[in-house]
């Protein structure tokens, strides 16, 4: 028996009573399935006798949209966005009969006298020859921008006077408390039962992903993690289905084929799509890869999302990826940073790595890992490993099996080891490149360290984490040094076609003026053609415009940083407008007074 059954058989039951004369109540937190359970049983009842038309209040200022909105339901032709526009062209000066389908087969049944500029509710139930009785569903009463005592009247008066079954959706708990006596008075005299939605999370989990075939074997991985948020929102879970859907589209079908890695991406995504969208974790958190660190006590109202989602091989990717993908939509450089994660790592033989096959060591012959051991010391003390990420692992598998007696290098001699290879690689290409994330148990892609839980692990991968970050950093300052010296000498040369590259595709959503002077910025600006002023003023134009949106927020929003750099600029310009003289003089009055002025206040707000 479905969870909802006893909501079934209510609800069933009110719609073939004869003359109710009140409202059945649904309710239930936002997101918590209100809307899909009327869905699915719209869908199983509406027959010969009934139509429910379900209209969503969410967006609506005014009762009169309430009639408009069930005009489009019920004559779904005249209700079109076509038919709307002509009625506003024409409005209040046509007077017409409309054939209402309440059968959806093109075979009118009722007629009723509107105007298009006014739309009464009870003309779609006044009329006698009509052979369908119309039952309505309001949605989202909480989201409306109707007053609150306006709607209530409206229903009120469908159910008392028109004598209309209205089944409404409505989470309770939105009430203001400067309304409650309103709706306490209003449910005694209107609500006549109420019912709370709760659902099986299998079979809804099922539901959502049908239709997403990469996604649809890994439910058991999905639900498994809905659970663990503890969250109770399946507007949400759909909305992370249809993002991971919109993510997989941009993975390689190659590596979406590796089972492991499909797996960890599926728990890594959703965890930190469902916190994100809670407003659990921050953009800004994640990026400082705050939800993978292991932290100690947390306070009532907060969460350890490392012990929760991310202790046993996981994340993936580093917090400024996820940033990305999760906040931004950014998928750019998924396919890049994918190929650099340890299940893609092969040997000259394409062969498994003898690392990873002694994370699985109760699976080895004792001769298989004698031989292992002894080519695992060797690759230590040889300090030969590149891929940081290995030697952390290799670093994990000495120390336990020193500690249990299965390799003779003792603790201490494999610390020894270690300070020898970070003097050795610190200064490193392959360090200033890349950084680690914080976690003790996992390496970042996917691989949990068979060391994780000891303390002498725990802080010599501390210690290297420390030393790799200064790295990292130092390479991170001289990449946007680089960049931002790339970008003044393309406006000092002209070369206006890579500084449009620049801002426009490479550095679109990362506020990379920063890095640049303002000094320099001006005195090229000063010095440069007319007609490379008015390039410049284009493509910042383009770079700030108000028309285009990531993860449905503005572009510009993530380059307010760059607020600062105009500043200085407009400051600057303005105290050496006098050097230049005629049409240039005019041009960069314009840019200064005009453009820039803009800039500054579109990144203020």
């Amino acid at each position: 028996m479905s969870l909802n059954e006893h909501i079934t058989v209510n609800l069933t039951q009110y719609i073939e009573s004869a003359n109710p004369q009140y409202a059945f109540l649904i309710t239930g937190g936002w997101g918590a399935g209100k809307t899909y359970y009327i869905e699915r049983y719209i869908e199983r009842q509406n027959s010969e006798k009934i139509k429910i038309v379900k209209i969503s209040l969410f967006g609506l200022s005014r009762t009169s949209e309430i009639n408009e909105r069930l005009f489009e339901q019920l004559h779904p032709i005249l209700g079109s966005k076509y038919a709307r526009l002509a009625g506003k062209l024409a409005k209040g000066a046509i007077s017409f009969g409309v054939k209402l389908d309440l059968n959806s087969d093109n075979s009118p049944e009722s007629t009723v006298s509107a105007k298009l500029d006014k739309i009464e509710v009870l003309d779609f139930f006044s009329s006698a020859d009509s052979k369908k009785e119309i039952i309505l569903v309001l949605d989202d009463l909480e989201r409306s921008g109707i007053p609150l005592k306006d709607s209530l009247g409206y229903i009120n008066e469908l159910t008392d006077i028109v004598n209309v079954k209205v089944i409404l959706l409505f989470n309770e708990g939105e009430v203001d408390d400067s309304q409650k006596q309103l709706y306490r008075l209003f449910k005694e005299k209107v609500i006549g039962k109420t019912f709370e939605v709760s659902h099986d999370l299998e079979e809804v989990l099922t539901d959502f992903l049908d239709g997403f075939d990469k996604i649809s074997r890994w439910a058991p991985e999905i639900l498994d993690i809905y659970r663990k948020s503890g969250y109770k929102n399946l507007r949400k879970l759909k909305h992370s289905i249809s993002d991971f859907d919109f993510l997989c589209d941009h993975v390689s079908d190659d590596y979406v084929a590796n089972t492991e890695f499909f797996s960890c991406l599926v728990t890594n995504f959703f965890a930190l799509s469902i916190e994100s969208k809670a407003g659990a974790i921050t953009e800004e958190d994640l990026r400082l890869n705050k939800p993978f660190q292991k932290v100690g006590k947390t306070g009532a109202d907060q969460k350890n999302f490392h012990d929760i989602y991310f202790s046993a091989g996981q994340p993936l990717y580093s917090g400024d990826v996820w940033a990305n993908i999760i906040f931004k939509g950014r998928f750019k450089d998924i396919n890049e940073q994918t190929s650099k994660l340890l299940f893609f790592v092969k040997t000259a033989k394409q062969s498994t790595p003898g690392w990873i096959k002694m994370l699985n060591f109760y699976e080895l012959e004792s001769e298989e890992f004698s031989d292992l051991i002894a080519e695992l010391k060797q690759e230590l003390v040889s300090l030969q490993d590149t891929d940081l990420r290995v030697y952390l692992h290799k670093l994990s598998i000495a120390i336990y099996f020193s500690k249990n007696g299965l390799l003779d290098l003792s603790v201490s001699d494999i610390l020894s080891v270690a300070e020898e290879y970070i003097e050795k690689y610190k200064d490193s290409q392959s360090w200033s490149e890349s950084s680690l994330s914080g976690s003790v148990f996992s390496d970042g892609g996917g691989y949990g360290y068979l060391a994780g839980n000891d303390e002498d692990f725990g802080k010599i991968k501390e210690h290297i984490c420390k030393v790799n970050a200064k790295s990292f950093e130092k390479g991170e300052a001289v990449r946007q040094k680089k960049a931002s010296d790339e970008m003044a000498v393309f406006i000092k040369n002209s070369n206006i076609e890579d500084l449009s590259k620049a801002l426009l595709e490479t550095y679109q959503l990362v506020p990379i003026l920063v890095k640049m002077s303002p000094e320099q910025f001006v005195e090229r600006l000063i010095n440069a053609k007319n007609a490379d002023v008015k390039a410049v003023n284009d493509i910042m134009h383009f770079r700030y415009r108000d028309n285009v949106y990531t993860n449905n927020v503005h572009n510009f929003t993530y380059l307010k940083d760059e607020r600062e750099f105009w500043i200085q600029s407009q400051e600057l310009l303005l105290s050496r407008i006098d050097e230049v003289l005629g049409l240039k003089r005019h041009l960069l009055t314009l840019f200064v007074k005009g453009t820039v002025t803009k800039f500054i206040k579109l990144l203020s707000d």
